[in-house]
């Protein structure tokens, strides 16, 4: 009977260190597993930081261009001014040489 116990023994002893080692080995993929979400979230740390770099590059730039737009426009308004005061300039004159040989 003392054999029956010791091999009881032993196997509960088996068991122990089964469930052990499973429970060992669970701990061990769950460290595994935080440090590969550690290093996913760093990755996505890092992304963000360059994505917002980029936002604030085309951000900048597109202000930029607003600017040169709104530059070109006032130019082309100062133009199509003159033009409109050369060809206002340009009708008066033509209307007194027609009234001057109509005399």
């Amino acid at each position: 009977q003392h054999d029956v116990l010791s091999g009881s023994a032993a196997d509960a002893a088996s068991v122990r260190d089964q469930h052990g080692s499973h429970a060992q080995h669970k701990v061990r993929h769950w460290e595994q597993c935080a440090a590969e979400r550690e290093a996913a979230f760093e990755q996505c740390e890092q992304q963000v930081g360059r994505l917002t770099n980029m936002l604030i590059v085309a951000k900048a730039e597109m202000e930029c261009l607003g600017e040169e737009a709104d530059r070109e426009c006032m130019e082309l308004q100062q133009e199509l001014q003159a033009k409109e005061v050369a060809l206002s300039e340009a009708l008066e004159e033509l209307s007194s040489v027609r009234l001057s040989t109509a005399e």
